[in-house]
Parts: structure tokens; C-alpha cells; sequence
């Protein structure tokens, strides 16, 4: 994919949704799934990281202009489903061995890795709750808008 064609997706469309959903003078609460390895402040690099992290930088510059939009920017590291698939099908080799890779993050690189089922659980929390920043603490950054992977396993855990 060309870089202006995932702008388009990763920057322009975001964006546009917050900004309609942020009009619509309701309280509302934009969680962006970056990932690990973005860079806000950077040029060059590679284009995973510049643009994950420019579409970062301008949702949380969107906060200003309106006071009803509350942006969280999240960077899991890597997801690990757990062998719960939700489509009908006999898992392939590949899949089997992420699966398992995932496993072994999960059991000696627990900050490195979320499950799914934690990454559900803290990031519709981020959606349906507040809107306030997260307290400062492991993995919370920018004013406690941007999470990483070990702060999203602390609110997972938190939630119950």
C-alpha cells in the first residue's frame, strides 16, 4: 500500500469520525489503536510509526477544539487471541504457531503482549467511561491520552 493511501486510512478516516462524532455537541470518547513502535514526533522512519503516530498527534490536537471530544491514543504490543477465534474454521499452521509464540510472550514477556480479552476490556472501558486522563503510571503518557501495552494490562486488570 502506497503511503498516501494509508494516510487515507490510518489518519484522514479517523479523524473525520472524530470530528463528527466530537459536532455532535454529546460527550464523546475517541479510542485509536495505534500500536507499539509509533512515533508522534517524528519524520522519516518507517511508515507504520510516522503515520500511526501523526494520526496520534492530530486526534489528541483535536481535543482542543472541542471541549465534548476526549481522545485515548493505545499502543498494544502484541495481541494474543488465547486459541479463542471467533470465526468457523480449523486454525491453520501460521495461526497455530502465533498462537502458541503469543503463549511464550505471555508467560516471560508478559509487558510485551495483551490478550484480547484485556485489550476488550481496556479499551471499551476508555470508550464507555469519563473521559478523563489516566493517572499517571506505567506505560501512560501524554497527560494520560497515549497508553501502552502495560498500562492497557493494568486497566484490563483493574476492570476485573
Amino acid at each position: 500500500m502506497q503511503e498516501d493511501e494509508y494516510t487515507k486510512l490510518t489518519v484522514n478516516s479517523p479523524l473525520a469520525a472524530a470530528r463528527a462524532f466530537g459536532s455532535l455537541g454529546e460527550k464523546f470518547n475517541s479510542v485509536y489503536m495505534s500500536g507499539e513502535g509509533a512515533v508522534m514526533d517524528k519524520e522519516g522512519g518507517m511508515l507504520f510509526a510516522r503515520v500511526k503516530g501523526k494520526a496520534e498527534r492530530e486526534l489528541l490536537n483535536l481535543q482542543e477544539e472541542s471541549s465534548s471530544s476526549k481522545v485515548y491514543n493505545v499502543r498494544p504490543g502484541g495481541i494474543n487471541p488465547e486459541g479463542k477465534y471467533l470465526a468457523e474454521r480449523t486454525p491453520d499452521w501460521a495461526v497455530r504457531s502465533i498462537h502458541m509464540l503469543g503463549n511464550v510472550f505471555e508467560r516471560f514477556y508478559k509487558n510485551m503482549v495483551i490478550s484480547t480479552e484485556s485489550l476488550a476490556k481496556a479499551t471499551v472501558g476508555l470508550a464507555v467511561g469519563h473521559g478523563e486522563p489516566v493517572p499517571a503510571g506505567r506505560g501512560v503518557e501524554e497527560g494520560g491520552r497515549l497508553l501502552r501495552n502495560t498500562a492497557l494490562r493494568d486497566l484490563a486488570e483493574r476492570a476485573g
